[in-house]
């Protein structure tokens, strides 16, 4: 086990342990999803080709759903935004689904998946930042705003993914390390102890609020 599995196993204890605070809020799911998530990793391990490609699917489908759940129901007030949300991840998902279904023995077609999915997330990311950022209500310091850390947790994590992909090539030829670990699996390491810290920051933060 990994420490970025064990950061996501805290993560969900956590959240279903405040599970009555943010029972109606917008990381209602949030327990739920890394619930299936740790299953699916765990399972992956247990299988090879197809079987742990098609588990992998299932999780991106899940976190596309997830994430983009929450940020809309952070910004659907803002009618333009939310409609954007909406069209982004329905696209992303049809590609996703059309990917599992048609083109999954491609590695590329995955790749650009994943890679889709890094770049809509933390778009939407920085859009909910900027809107917290130029809010006239000061009254809550953005440190205590449970959106805040979901949406640095998102951006710091999907921001970062994408920059490992891209720098993929270079790793591998030249068999970079840190700490005599692989770089490519160094960096998804670190990302996932710091998004699934940021969401229990955000769980432990939240309270009931119209702007959160």
């Amino acid at each position: 086990m990994q420490i970025g599995n064990i950061a996501e196993i805290i993560a969900c204890i956590i959240s279903a342990f405040y599970y009555q605070k943010i029972k109606d809020s917008f990381l209602k799911w949030l327990p739920f999803y890394l619930l299936y998530v740790s299953i699916g990793e765990f399972a992956a391990h247990y299988y090879s080709g197809m079987p742990n490609l098609y588990i992998y699917f299932s999780i991106t489908i899940m976190t596309i759903f997830f994430y983009n759940y929450c940020f809309y129901q952070l910004l659907h007030v803002r009618k333009k935004i939310g409609k954007l949300i909406i069209v982004l991840s329905s696209l992303l998902l049809i590609a996703t689904i059309f990917v599992s279904f048609f083109l999954a023995k491609y590695p590329t077609s995955t790749y650009y998946i994943l890679i889709a999915m890094g770049i809509e997330l933390s778009l939407i990311a920085c859009i909910y930042l900027y809107h917290i950022f130029l809010s006239d209500d000061l009254q809550v310091l953005l440190i205590k705003q449970s959106g805040f850390w979901m949406a640095a947790g998102v951006l710091l994590f999907f921001s970062g993914m994408c920059f490992t992909f891209a720098i993929s090539p270079i790793a591998l030829k030249y068999d970079l390390k840190i700490f005599d670990t692989y770089l490519l699996r160094f960096i998804p390491r670190v990302l996932s102890v710091l998004l699934y810290s940021f969401l229990s920051i955000a769980v432990v933060l939240y309270k009931p609020n119209p702007k959160q």
